[in-house]
């Protein structure tokens, strides 16, 4: 949960790191059944020596089962995705990608606010 201080909201927030790339892709699989309510916001990045990678996605559960690959394993689905540092302009995920410096603002604080 993020605890945003301008309205006292809370914010839902599924966290998923990766320390490697993968084909210079970030690569996420979710569970199908950990994504129980649309209003929970994934966050997934590259983490990296200092932090966190260049690219983050954070996209509501909603859409991401929407656009995900949907498949099984072990008898359970599971969904997939992949996204690159650079994403390109075609990318189906590039609305739900921001800049690591920007990430606050996908969660309504103003870059200024979160310092």
């Amino acid at each position: 949960m993020i605890h945003r201080l301008t309205d006292v909201a809370y914010v839902p927030v599924q966290a998923k790191g990766r320390s490697a790339l993968m084909d210079g892709e970030v690569h996420l699989v979710v569970w199908a059944d950990s994504l129980m309510h649309d209003d929970v916001v994934i966050v997934s990045g590259l983490i990296v020596d200092g932090g966190l990678g260049p690219m983050m996605l954070a996209v509501p559960a909603g859409a991401f089962r929407r656009i995900a690959e949907l498949s099984h394993t072990g008898g359970r689905a599971i969904y997939s995705m992949g996204f690159g540092m650079r994403p390109r302009s075609d990318s189906r995920w590039l609305p739900w990608l921001v800049p690591a410096e920007r990430l606050a603002e996908r969660f309504g604080v103003e870059t200024g606010a979160a310092a």
